[in-house]
């Protein structure tokens, strides 16, 4: 019996990418005062979406395309380089029927917005 049929489930998809930006902490702490400057980050983005067909309901490609031009677009404001991860993640969420974002300076520390 296929174990689509004796058990419920839920299933999401997430569709990574990266994206360059330069980035500062204006209101650093004394303690890492330096963030405060203008300096390069590989921001890493999951992105993750309900689905109800269990095959591709949603093409990953496809959604990756769609997000990277929306950051693209995202770019075009003038204050995104004062954005942290938090800010990131809840734009990218805005512009997306997302159930959650995360976003990641380096692929080290990051943030995750959820939808709800």
């Amino acid at each position: 019996m296929p174990l689509t049929s004796i058990m419920t489930h839920s299933t999401q998809i997430y569709v990574r990418f990266t994206f360059e930006a330069l980035h500062r902490y204006a209101d650093a702490p004394d303690e890492v005062k330096f963030l405060s400057n203008p300096h390069r980050h590989l921001f890493y983005c999951e992105v993750g979406f309900d689905v109800h067909d269990l095959d591709r309901e949603r093409e990953f490609f496809i959604e990756r395309r769609k997000l990277i031009a929306q950051v693209q677009s995202l770019m075009e404001n003038p204050n995104h380089s004062e954005w942290s991860c938090e800010q990131w993640a809840l734009n990218i969420m805005q512009g997306s029927d997302a159930i959650y974002v995360s976003v990641s300076e380096d692929n080290e520390n990051g943030a995750r917005v959820k939808a709800g």
